[in-house]
């Protein structure tokens, strides 16, 4: 069976460091021909699945190597396949690179980046205009420049909006800062028929480390496909659930998976 560029990209970052520079590499060089990317995307895998966040001085030395324009297509590669802290670390880049109005292409995005900054105080309702859909990587941006002017953000609205950005922004917040109170909305969205909105709560709820045993929660997982049931697999190891919580959801395979990666020397000292 042949995977798709974006397949092999998507396996490759679920798994750990040697094969995520190794595949991905790999996918690039032979796909797209760009070397200086390649080696870009490389380092940038280096430096969100280490073990210690990145220094300043390390991302500036990314930016004497690589030109902005291929930074900032690195890593918007990247982020479509990565969530947690991986992302959060994709984002110290974009900022500390200054790539931030780089990624939005679209030109009502970055109106609305703009309006942001200049009036913070109505970020919500420019958000809740937008014609657009925001991807997750967006989501990310929009949020961190949230945080920069220090817009006023209730999570609660948010999650219980019907505007799906709102929505997205109101999850990532919520992993971001481990809100465990939204677990109540966490739950409800994770069974939204918006599959994006369903995986994301589902992810989050793992980071604030909610119940993922019932019945309900199997029902979602079951939807999964193959690459996204692998991350769910990683995510809940690294939020150090026991497998015992997972079993229902998980085939024989799967169970054999998520034992290996429990069983890890850095789970080990990360869940004890």
């Amino acid at each position: 069976m042949t995977l798709s560029l974006n397949e092999e990209i998507a396996i490759a970052l679920a798994l750990p460091l040697l094969m995520v520079v190794t595949q991905v590499a790999h996918s690039l060089y032979k796909q797209l021909g760009r070397y200086a990317r390649v080696r870009c995307i490389v380092r940038i895998s280096h430096i969100i699945m280490a073990d210690e966040d990145p220094t300043d001085r390390e991302i500036k030395i990314m930016r004497w190597l690589f030109g902005l324009g291929t930074i900032a297509e690195s890593t918007m590669f990247i982020s479509e396949y990565i969530y947690g802290r991986a992302h959060h670390r994709l984002m110290l880049i974009t900022e500390i690179c200054e790539l931030d109005f780089l990624h939005f292409h679209n030109s009502e995005l970055h109106d609305i980046a703009t309006f942001i900054e200049a009036y913070p105080e109505r970020a919500i309702q420019y958000i809740a205009r937008l014609n657009s859909t925001l991807s997750w990587h967006e989501v990310a941006m929009i949020t961190q420049i949230l945080r920069r002017t220090g817009a006023p953000i209730a999570y609660t609205p948010l999650l219980t909006s019907r505007n799906r950005n709102l929505q997205l922004i109101s999850i990532y917040i919520c992993n971001l800062f481990v809100i465990t109170d939204a677990e109540p909305h966490l739950q409800r969205l994770a069974k939204s028929e918006d599959e994006e909105i369903a995986y994301m709560a589902l992810l989050t709820l793992c980071s604030i480390h909610g119940d993922i045993s019932s019945p309900q929660i199997g029902c979602i997982i079951a939807k999964l496909a193959a690459h996204q049931r692998k991350a769910f697999i990683r995510h809940a190891v690294q939020s150090c659930y026991s497998l015992r919580s997972c079993v229902p959801h998980l085939s024989t395979e799967e169970q054999r998976l998520f034992s290996q990666q429990l069983n890890s020397h850095k789970c080990q000292l990360a869940c004890n």
